[in-house]
C-alpha cells in the first residue's frame, strides 16, 4: 500500500500538531482493512518540500505507535522523504531528544 502524503494533506508543507493529528486519523481509517499477510504501508513524501517535528510526531509516529499496539500486519515505512523532512525525523527521533 501506497499513500502520498502530500494527496493525503493537499499541500506541501506538512506543519502543526493539530494537521498532524487529523493526519493520523486518516492514517488509521485508511488501514482500517487489516491484511492477512504482512504488508508495508509506504508514507510517500514525494512532493512534500517541509514536514515540521511536531506533525510528524502527530501523524507519523502515533500512526507506528498505533499499528504497532494492534499487532497489525501494516509496516509502516516512509519513502521519498527529501532531506528536510528526514532532519526533522532525525531530530524527533533522537534519543537525547
Amino acid at each position: 500500500m501506497q499513500i502520498l502524503m502530500k494527496e493525503l494533506e493537499g499541500k506541501q508543507v506538512l506543519a502543526g500538531a493539530i494537521p498532524g493529528q487529523k493526519a493520523w486519523m486518516k492514517l488509521i481509517e485508511r488501514t482500517s482493512q487489516e491484511p492477512l499477510q504482512p504488508e508495508p504501508v509506504f508514507l510517500d513524501f514525494k512532493g512534500v518540500d517541509v514536514a515540521t517535528a511536531s506533525y510528524l510526531r502527530e501523524a507519523i509516529l502515533n500512526f507506528r505507535n498505533t499499528v504497532r499496539q494492534r499487532r497489525s500486519n501494516f509496516y509502516p515505512i516512509i519513502a521519498n522523504a527529501n532531506a528536510a523532512v528526514i532532519e526533522e525525523l532525525t531530530i524527533l527521533l533522537d534519543p537525547r531528544g
